[in-house]
């Protein structure tokens, strides 16, 4: 650029002087053309003027001839520094205004205010082939396989790239590990996200869905199980057993009497025995073999309302006054049986049958 300035300059000097030589050619010539009219217009001395006009003749020739020469100088002048100008706008022009010249822009179209390199191409610092204005990733190391975006791809939308991500196809969303995969907490083979039980203990064997198998569905795990086979829906221990609320013995599920008192005998219905099936169990009862549906007491004994001493079930008198003398039947006795009795009969021996 500067050489070809320098050459414009010097162009520039030439033409000048030759300018100045062709006006001076041509005033000359305009000299010698006044002095060859002067002479034409006195006629009188004929030799002097065909000297005259021989050596203006000579002299117009020889004018001619250097203004021939210096227009040809000229002419030669002015391509030569047409062309420098071409040269000059050849080596200034940058079209795009990236400061790289268009003779050396291999990209002379780069948009405005773009940062460019020493080729006039957008930068593309980490040699992906993803230019900087549109690298979201400008960084990559270089070698590295880069997606449109000029990132290494991902594609499990797990924020590991494919290059580094050991489980490539995780769930979408799903929470991983600097590896790529999914957490497993308890390190018991399911993944977290699918883990029901994400704090097994480590070692034990669990299902599909990370638990400790429950066969009878009793909410205790198998391995810790001392009734594996209890009946779904029975209510457990923490041992997995069915619960004894009165310690009798009997399951719950299967106790009619789950208050019976501790310590109490009971029978496989979790019930104290009541041979007489009077309500009253054996233990506190004082009248083991009471008939079959009498009333009883309290103690288990039939009832005797009218406290004579013959219970209900045998009194055929059960309203007897309290206090009377009653036979076995519960009645005051009546020896002539005449429908009075003893104790007020005035006549005790009626005849049988006497009115």
């Amino acid at each position: 650029l500067l050489e070809s300035s320098k050459t414009m300059q010097i162009q520039a000097t030439k033409i000048d002087e030759l300018q100045a030589a062709l006006d001076k050619a041509n005033s000359e010539k305009d000299e010698l053309q006044k002095k060859l009219d002067e002479a034409l217009s006195k006629p009188e001395d004929t030799s002097k003027l065909d000297a005259c006009m021989a050596d203006l003749a000579n002299e117009k020739k020889n004018a001619d001839s250097v203004i021939s020469s210096i227009k040809q100088k000229f002419m030669s002048l002015k391509s030569e520094a047409d062309k420098a100008k071409l040269a000059l706008v050849e080596v200034t022009t940058d079209s795009d205004n990236d400061g790289v010249v268009d003779k050396k822009d291999k990209c002379p179209t780069t948009p405005e205010n773009t940062t460019v390199d020493v080729t006039g191409c957008t930068l593309d610092n980490d040699k992906d082939g993803i230019t900087d204005d549109k690298d979201q990733c400008p960084t990559t190391p270089e070698g590295t396989k880069v997606d449109d975006t000029g990132c290494t791809p991902d594609a499990d939308k797990d924020g590991v790239s494919d290059d580094k991500d050991q489980c490539p196809t995780t769930s979408e969303g799903a929470k991983v590990n600097e590896k790529g995969c999914e957490p497993d907490t308890d390190k018991d083979g399911v993944v977290d996200s699918k883990d029901n039980c994400p704090t097994t203990p480590v070692g034990v064997k669990v299902n599909k869905e990370g638990c400790t198998p429950d066969r009878d569905k009793d909410g205790v795990a198998d391995d810790i199980d001392e009734c594996p086979m209890s009946p779904e829906g029975a209510k457990v221990n923490e041992k997995g057993c069915e619960q004894d609320s009165d310690k009798d013995g009997i399951v719950d599920s299967k106790d009619s009497c789950p208050t019976s008192p501790k310590g109490s005998k009971v029978d496989e219905t979790g019930c104290t025995p009541d041979n007489d099936k009077d309500g009253v169990a054996d233990d506190i009862d004082q009248c083991p073999e009471s008939p079959e549906g009498s009333k009883v007491d309290e103690k288990g004994c039939e009832l005797d309302t009218d406290k004579d001493g013959i219970v209900d079930s045998k009194d055929k008198c059960p309203t007897s006054a309290e206090g009377a003398k009653v036979d076995e039947t519960g009645c005051a006795p009546d020896g002539d049986k005449d429908g009075v009795a003893d104790e007020i009969d005035e006549c005790p021996e009626s005849p049988e049958g006497s009115k």
